[in-house]
């Protein structure tokens, strides 16, 4: 069943602070018990609080919301690093997600100041994760190409 789109016109993009914390945490534990992008993880509440307190701490990391009636509706949250073997400094999606209703632009747009953010803090490439072959497309129109490819195996807990 398709999901019907809400255009809002009134969408504020800004940076997280501390204050938003709570409503991360809700919209969060939301996304990973309705996206399929989780990949079926399991929610861990505490170990999400405290990560989410850690990385808005952290000035290398950003988390730039999207909100709608002072609502969550999307976040791209960045890590910024240095490349191992040239040193570049480089950004690094950790979680890109907008609420299916409200994917009408709103995506590019936390895409926008993503980039700009990595930008400002020295970054000279950005690396964001293709779940689905459908982000390629996107991507390559905005002057993205493939550099990896990452491959996942579940581990046998040991513990």
């Amino acid at each position: 069943m398709a999901i019907p789109l809400l255009v809002v016109r009134d969408v504020a993009i800004r940076q997280a602070t501390a204050e938003d914390s709570h409503d991360l945490l809700v919209f969060l534990a939301q996304l990973a018990q309705t996206s399929r992008y989780t990949n079926g993880a399991t929610l861990n509440k505490t170990h999400l609080a405290a990560s989410l307190d850690k990385m808005l701490a952290l000035q290398d990391a950003e988390f730039i919301l999207a909100l709608a009636d002072d609502r969550i509706i999307g976040v791209l949250v960045l890590l910024l690093f240095d490349d191992l073997i040239s040193g570049e400094r480089g950004a690094a999606e950790v979680c890109w997600y907008v609420e299916p209703q409200h994917r009408h632009g709103v995506g590019p747009r936390l895409l926008n100041e993503g980039e700009r953010w990595a930008e400002q803090h020295g970054a000279v490439k950005i690396q964001m994760l293709s779940p689905d072959v459908r982000f390629e497309a996107f991507y390559a129109r905005r002057g993205y190409a493939p550099s990896s490819r990452v491959w996942e195996r579940r581990l046998p807990c040991r513990g």
